[in-house]
């Protein structure tokens, strides 16, 4: 790939050792220009930390400036600082962004708009290898992109079903795309670029795994998707973290419920407990995300659905806009009862749907 100067620069000083997104952020923000650092790095020095300008200063070489470019274009991969056109749109979101997303494979389905984060334990249970499989399977033939961590159990399980039914996925690794983690997953990472997927990272290529790099990672799995699918995993999992991180980012967490006795689904019944969508199968999620239509339930487009009054006047609401039940109260003046007899009966029939966010909308 051809970048432009000001791009190199950026993305060289992503590369820094101990540049954190915060502090390219900083020095983004104070000096605007990547490539004016490099010129004069103690413009930089107040602004980070000696132990990081100590690497900055080292890094600022010829050599080392080329090795990092002739490195992607050997690797075949593609580096999108926080600035291009192809960033994704979504990380921004984020309070700390990644400075500069590595990819490899497609560049273009970073932008897709229907995205779906699915993870869970390392060490799946028989129902949750099943769920994760089935579920995936089903969302996937919607033309869903289903993201995942490429961790072991659930992660990988979401990625090898999404291919298995023609889909296309994305990888987010908490290493980087030259130092695969975990190394048993190196030709399903291949499966998922020739498939038409991508693998992606915010670690320089040859950087390896650290402790901090898989919480680190799950913000971005949870950033890219229009909503987060918890299978399995305990209280304290890494699924759990980036339950934390959607719900931080107004995304919409689905949760597999479990029975309370089983450690693997404390995770999940304590999500739906604090308000996640308890999934009971793959189109309780495309409903709800506008997806899809559960088989069987498709509406003929020229049928006409007997309303009557008071249902016509939630129907023509909803058609502009979701709404929460307080919005339609105060928009209808109905009581509070009659209300919620009336959208009762609307869900019922198929007409309308409550969503994650305990909104209505019309499906």
């Amino acid at each position: 790939m051809e970048y432009e100067i000001k791009e190199q620069y950026r993305i060289w000083l992503a590369s820094v050792r101990g540049m954190t997104p915060r502090k390219y952020k900083l020095l983004m923000e104070t000096l605007e220009d990547a490539q004016a650092i490099w010129d004069n790095p103690d413009s930089a020095k107040d602004l980070i930390d000696e132990k990081t300008f100590q690497q900055l200063k080292k890094a600022r070489a010829q050599e080392a400036f080329i090795r990092l470019f002739y490195t992607l274009d050997k690797s075949g991969i593609t580096a999108l600082s926080s600035s291009h056109a192809d960033y994704p749109e979504s990380l921004l979101d984020l309070f700390d962004p990644p400075p500069v997303l590595y990819v490899r494979g497609s560049i273009e389905i970073l932008k897709e708009e229907k995205m779906l984060a699915v993870v869970g334990t390392r060490t799946p249970t028989f129902d949750g290898k099943k769920t994760a499989s089935e579920f995936v399977k089903a969302i996937s033939e919607e033309d869903v992109v289903i993201v995942s961590g490429l961790a072991r159990g659930i992660d990988t399980i979401a990625h090898e079903s999404c291919i298995q039914s023609g889909g296309r996925t994305i990888a987010v690794l908490g290493s980087g795309l030259n130092s695969m983690y975990p190394p048993e997953n190196a030709e399903l990472c291949e499966n998922i670029i020739q498939t038409g997927g991508a693998v992606v990272s915010e670690m320089p290529p040859d950087e390896g795994p650290q402790k901090w790099s898989f919480p680190a990672r799950n913000r971005i799995i949870a950033a890219l998707s229009k909503g987060v699918l918890i299978i399995e995993g305990k209280k304290t999992s890494g699924a759990m973290i980036t339950a934390a991180n959607a719900l931080d980012l107004s995304r919409d967490i689905y949760a597999i419920p479990g029975s309370i006795y089983a450690r693997l689904s404390e995770g999940p019944n304590h999500l739906i407990q604090n308000g996640a969508f308890p999934a009971l199968s793959p189109w309780d999620i495309l409903e709800a995300e506008r997806w899809g239509v559960r088989p069987g339930e498709k509406q003929d487009a020229k049928k006409k659905i007997s309303l009557n009054e008071n249902e016509t006047v939630i129907v023509n609401l909803l058609e502009i806009q979701p709404l929460s039940f307080d919005e339609i109260s105060k928009q209808t003046q109905f009581s509070s009862s009659t209300l919620n007899s009336l959208l009762t009966m609307l869900v019922l029939r198929g007409i309308i749907i409550k969503t994650p966010g305990n909104s209505y909308r019309i499906i």
